[in-house]
């Protein structure tokens, strides 16, 4: 995404070596992910379609960006 248009969503995970959290930029509002916690696991998926968008440690949290700022 560039900084014109900036992403609506973030994931925000945790990072193997226990720094800060990782983000990663996603195309659609925060409505539009599922987020699912297993233990520590941590799996977002796109609501409608399924497809998973990460999975891995967790706890995982899907936010706006809007409302970080």
């Amino acid at each position: 995404m560039s900084d014109l248009l900036p992403a609506p969503a973030v994931l925000q995970y945790p990072t193997w070596y226990g720094g800060p959290p990782d983000e990663m930029e996603l195309p659609l509002p925060v409505q539009h992910y599922a987020v699912q916690h297993a233990g520590d696991r941590t799996i977002v998926s796109v609501i409608g379609t399924g497809d998973i968008v990460y999975s891995g440690i967790g706890p995982a949290e899907v936010v706006d960006r809007a409302a970080r700022a």
